[in-house]
């Protein structure tokens, strides 16, 4: 996988090559490389919507297994800068409900 990331392939490839690379490290325990490796995949595709999945991957993760809620926040609201209607816009607003801002609560 790490071939096709620093190869010359196109993002949609580089993008999916790094999502399952987060996931693996997701399983191995390793948070902070699987949150690195989604937002690598976010910087190579921010116009895409492979980059804006990779972002609302980073806020769930971060908000199902760490304690920095304001940062799982963060990235759900950079989720919907990028994709106010996004196939998972009703999703981020309601984790950013969860967390506590009352914006996003219907």
């Amino acid at each position: 996988l790490l071939g096709i990331v620093e190869g010359p392939h196109a993002a949609r490839f580089r993008v999916e090559a790094l999502t399952l690379i987060a996931e693996s490290y997701t399983v191995q325990g390793q948070i902070p490389k699987a949150c690195e490796a989604y937002e690598r995949a976010a910087r190579i595709a921010p116009s895409q919507a492979a980059g804006h999945n990779a972002i609302f991957a980073l806020a769930r993760l971060r908000e199902r297994h760490t304690s920095d809620r304001a940062s799982a926040a963060e990235a759900y609201e950079r989720y919907l800068a990028f994709a106010p209607h996004g196939a998972l816009a009703s999703q981020a607003h309601e984790a950013l409900c969860r967390l506590g801002n009352a914006d996003h609560c219907e």
